[in-house]
């Protein structure tokens, strides 16, 4: 590449398109006010580049192979920085998503906007399509984070790398103590709820199970919503805070089924999915349980239900029981309570690998 062009500065023209700004200015109004980035001597040649055709879905997912998936999932997920680069906008906005969720259950108090993140992209920019998802990634970035209040102490970008990867770390601003543990306890009594951080359809494009079981891509999601997912961030840290929350893992890449998975530790539970796929009217539950909606899967004492629902119910927040932990047990079954059809039958056990 001509040391005139630069990815993070040059004008980017797409699709014979020319892009109203630079990732460098959609990046720049992230920055925390004690951020610099070193602005090499322009002018720099314009980018063109253009967006790729997806690959054309080859099969569909088969929901008695959701333990097979689940396991697959969690041995890739020391993959979980490589940018999908057919869907650059869904999967930046879910590893922003994924850095803030994962602090969501430390000590202290603190809110959203004082987190404080360092981004690194890792470029390998010659086929044809990379630069065009740089592009999309850097701005998507920018546009999320401004919305969120969310502040870059800084960040970097390096090119000729043989991947596309995002790296988000977290600044220590904030403790690296967790307030509550990451796995159930076995208490019968409690419940396990879930609570999305994003309203949006669900959709398996860009997703882990899309890119590791390779079954072709799927639609991508819309949007996301800043605001809801401010508002489900701030009752979840107050919740966190108050001791509310017993134990909590964030939803994210592999989806609710993998959290849960990974929530469960020795301990099991029926994870039913009935008022969640009322709620949605999604009914394919390969779907429902591995799309990679923003989320939480928290555990909660029996006598604080009440209260909780009336938080959630004041903040207009849906979330939906998933359960109650079941210490006899070793594993996650999957049921859709009441429904009829295809889905009320279903009964997906995931059994340890």
């Amino acid at each position: 590449m001509k040391d005139t062009i630069s990815p993070l500065f040059s004008q980017y023209i797409l699709d014979g398109v020319q892009m109203d700004e630079t990732p460098f200015s959609a990046l720049y109004d992230c920055l925390d006010g004690n951020g610099t980035v070193d602005v090499p001597e322009g002018p720099f040649e314009d980018i063109v580049d253009e967006y790729l055709d997806r690959k054309p879905i080859s099969c569909e997912y088969d929901p008695e192979k959701i333990d097979a998936y689940v396991q697959a999932i969690l041995r890739s997920s020391r993959n979980s920085r490589r940018v999908n680069t057919d869907y650059p906008v869904t999967w930046t906005r879910n590893a922003i998503s994924a850095a803030l969720l994962d602090c969501i259950f430390r000590e202290g108090h603190f809110t959203l906007q004082d987190i404080l993140l360092i981004a690194r992209w890792d470029w390998n920019n010659e086929p044809a399509g990379n630069l065009a998802a740089f592009y999309d990634s850097t701005v998507t970035a920018g546009r999320y984070l401004f919305d969120l209040g969310v502040k870059l102490d800084r960040y970097f970008v390096e090119s000729n790398h043989r991947d596309c990867l995002l790296e988000l770390e977290l600044r220590n601003r904030i403790s690296l103590r967790r307030k509550c543990p990451d796995t159930i306890s076995g208490n019968a009594a409690d419940w396990l709820v879930y609570i999305p951080f994003d309203n949006s359809p669900r959709s398996l494009g860009g997703s882990a199970l899309s890119t590791v079981i390779g079954n072709g891509t799927g639609a991508e999601t819309d949007s996301q919503d800043p605001d809801y997912f401010i508002d489900c961030y701030e009752v979840v840290r107050e919740l966190v805070e108050d001791g509310v929350i017993t134990a909590g893992i964030p939803v994210g890449y592999g989806g609710l089924i993998t959290a849960a998975e990974k929530f469960r530790g020795r301990n099991g539970f029926t994870l039913d999915a009935g008022n969640l796929m009322a709620a949605t009217g999604e009914n394919d539950i390969v779907k429902l349980l591995f799309s990679e909606t923003p989320g939480i899967i928290a555990q909660i004492r029996d006598e604080d239900y009440d209260y909780i629902d009336s938080q959630f119910l004041l903040q207009e927040i849906a979330y939906y029981p998933l359960g109650h932990p079941d210490r006899d047990s070793r594993c996650v079954k999957v049921t859709s309570g009441n429904r009829s059809g295809v889905a009320g039958i279903l009964d997906s056990l995931l059994k340890n690998s």
